[in-house]
């Protein structure tokens, strides 16, 4: 038994047009620069890395994910991925609302690791040991998933 959760808003229409927004007057700031002459040529390899940083952030975000299974739960956030073993686990628990101020991503405190996809509900993994012992999730549906990652810890400790 395995379930696969996306983040919210992984395919909204809002946030293609949010990016595609900010590429647009990334491009249109080259063209206004490049029209008054004299622009140094490091300037374009500027451009074209924050376009490509800029690039990179929509593909994380609408890649995010998360999975519950009997093994534990994971996250992917391009190009990482985070496990936590299941015999690690201690509690699984839906949690508050993320603030805005939080922003989104990958975010690290002292003994906490979020990985925010939207402004939602969390879900809350208290874990026995190890550097980050509070895990949060930012799911599609974070009260399913809490069910459907409680039911995979069940098993997985049966299993034992």
């Amino acid at each position: 038994m395995v379930f696969h959760c996306v983040a919210p808003g992984k395919r909204s229409r809002l946030t293609l047009a949010l990016f595609a927004i900010i590429l647009a007057v990334l491009v249109f700031d080259a063209y206004i620069f490049a029209s008054f002459g004299g622009v140094p040529a490091g300037a374009y390899y500027l451009l074209g890395a924050v376009i490509a940083i800029a690039l990179w952030a929509a593909y994380a975000m609408w890649s995010m994910r998360f999975e519950a299974s009997p093994d534990g739960i994971s996250a992917y956030f391009f190009p990482f991925t985070y496990r936590i073993p299941a015999k690690e686990i201690s509690s699984i628990q839906c949690g508050e609302k993320v603030e805005w101020w939080r922003g989104l991503g990958v975010r690290l405190g002292w003994g906490s690791l979020w990985f925010v996809s939207a402004h939602s509900k969390t879900v809350k993994i208290e874990k026995r040991s190890g550097f980050f012992r509070t895990i949060l999730f930012t799911p599609e549906h974070p009260e399913k998933f809490a069910e459907c990652a409680q039911r995979a810890l069940h098993i997985s400790r049966a299993r034992s």
